[in-house]
């Protein structure tokens, strides 16, 4: 009898110790569910609610300064407003979130960077009349400087104090969401941080700038494909080359004028007739006097298609850009007859 007492004591210790640890178990699962969904609720608001109206500011601010034609002074800082009005709505709403035990080490980094990009826009609504009246648009630009300055700071700020650090806090506690990255100033708008890069943008922007010179030149075409690189002749030669599914075309062209010049189109045409395939690409900017150089893709997709052996004509053209007039350095044809691939 005395050890069937002991026995009936084991078993329900047992029994106790099994149901400890489920629920310890179950009390660290809806702790760990609870930390996972609160991070993902903190992101998708700092996604959501902040860096879309930060986008959409800092795309507002790129149209300023990539206006295909001049802007008045007047737009320019009205335009400069409505950039800095969506940013206001940005920094508020970052300010009303409240952060994650993660998130909260960092989130003061946020505000931070989305400070910096406050700033920068006032700097550049309160400058922006006075620089358009400097002379020359150097000048201007180094009035301007400050504030773009400021506007790369911010994406500094937010790169390497806020995301990095809170993305790498995110994974050491076991949680899959992450802060997406947030560039205000784009890589082709952060020459604007020097006086002679910001004086070019003015430049274009004033009134009457269009009337100056301005005008793209095709310079070369190369051909990459198997390892190889040809680069096409234009007019009557035929250019032999390899075919393949993943054609690229490396077009090289010159800005001639006066001005920086935005969002150049380039333009590839296999064959002839309304249904010949073509692609497009851009050249972000180009300075005065520079060349640059773009990767066109995408033509060739199904080798199949393909009429091997027989010439085909490739037409590539680039801009023409606002107020260019002699076009007739823009584009060239070239005869190319693909080989089938060994």
């Amino acid at each position: 009898m005395q050890n069937l007492e002991v026995g009936r004591l084991a078993v329900v210790a047992i029994g106790v110790l099994v149901v400890l640890l489920v629920f310890v178990f179950l009390i660290r699962s809806c702790g760990g569910s609870s930390t996972a969904s609160k991070n993902q609720d903190y992101v998708d608001a700092v996604k959501e609610q902040v860096l879309s109206k930060s986008d959409q500011a800092s795309h507002q601010l790129q149209d300023v300064f990539e206006a295909p034609r001049p802007l008045k002074a007047q737009a320019a800082v009205t335009n400069v407003g409505r950039a800095l009005d969506l940013e206001k709505q940005a920094l508020s709403t970052a300010e009303k979130i409240q952060p994650t035990k993660q998130a909260e080490p960092y989130h003061p980094s946020l505000i931070e960077a989305l400070s910096f990009r406050v700033t920068g826009l006032e700097c550049l609504q309160k400058g922006m009349a006075q620089a358009y009246r400097s002379k020359p648009p150097v000048a201007g630009g180094k009035l301007l400087v400050p504030c773009t300055q400021r506007l790369l700071a911010s994406d500094v700020v937010y790169t390497d104090r806020y995301a990095a650090r809170l993305n790498n806090a995110l994974a050491d506690a076991g949680v899959d969401a992450r802060v997406p990255t947030s560039a205000f100033l784009p890589p082709k708008l952060q020459g604007t941080v020097t006086p002679a890069g910001m004086g070019l943008v003015l430049q274009r922007l004033k009134p009457g700038a269009v009337k100056g010179l301005h005008g793209m030149s095709l310079d070369t075409v190369i051909v990459q494909t198997g390892g190889k690189s040809i680069t096409l002749r234009p007019g009557g030669d035929v250019n032999q080359v390899p075919a393949s599914t993943d054609l690229v075309f490396v077009v090289s062209a010159t800005n001639g004028s006066n001005f920086q010049e935005f969002n150049v189109p380039v333009t590839i045409r296999l064959g002839t007739g309304k249904n010949a395939p073509s692609k497009k690409a851009t050249i972000d900017q180009v300075g005065p006097g520079d060349t640059a150089t773009v990767e066109v893709t995408g033509l060739t997709t199904d080798a199949s298609s393909l009429d091997f052996g027989s010439d085909v004509k490739v037409t590539v053209a680039v801009g023409p850009v606002p107020g260019e007039r002699n076009a007739s350095n823009n584009r060239a044809v070239y005869t190319v007859a693909f080989l089938v691939p060994t």
